[in-house]
């Protein structure tokens, strides 16, 4: 049985030694959780957590062959729009939320879901994006010093990468010039 959404209250719940914490029955009712289910967890808009059941379909299955048609299809069709950057897909997504027509609380309550969803998903892609250029500069930064190559991205292209012999050296006028 369902639970709906304006009966669930805000429950308080412990986190217990192992990072485990017990959700409240009415909040599992709701979801349609039972034991062993995955749940996908991320830190939401407004700096809390969020968790939502996870779904997988795994390759190679009729579903996951159904997925795949689907986009196909849409994709054929044109049914999509490209955004230049995640802040105008949340605002396209945030237009759209505020112009739909939606005449009952469960459509309501149902396109909140998937708009917060897509909402989380979009945030996710955004800080893994940047997370991976930060770990891409910090590689090349290091693969410049280690090579010995100093100054802007440009004039590093420019540099040819020291031989290990010279590298050598430099080390060691380092240390002697200590003395």
């Amino acid at each position: 049985m369902k639970v709906p959404p304006e009966k669930i209250k805000p429950a308080v719940v412990r986190l217990r030694p192992k990072n485990q914490i017990t959700l409240p029955n009415s909040l599992v009712e709701r979801l349609g959780l039972e034991p062993d289910d995955y749940l996908e967890v991320c830190i939401g808009p407004r700096g809390g957590f969020e968790c939502v059941p996870a779904r997988f379909v795994r390759s190679g299955t009729r579903e996951a062959a159904a997925e795949e048609r689907q986009v196909d299809a849409e994709l054929a069709a044109g049914d999509y729009q490209s955004f230049s950057s995640v802040e105008s897909a949340l605002k396209a997504l945030d237009a759209a939320a505020a112009g739909a027509n939606l005449e009952t609380k469960a459509e309501a309550a149902s396109f909140a879901e998937e708009s917060l969803a897509i909402h989380r998903q979009l945030e996710q892609a955004d800080l893994a994006i940047r997370n991976l250029s930060r770990l891409v500069d910090d590689m090349r930064t290091r693969a410049n010093a280690v090579y010995g190559r100093t100054g802007t991205p440009r004039e590093v292209r420019r540099q040819k990468p020291k031989t290990k012999s010279a590298r050598r050296r430099d080390e060691r006028d380092e240390l002697t010039a200590g003395d």
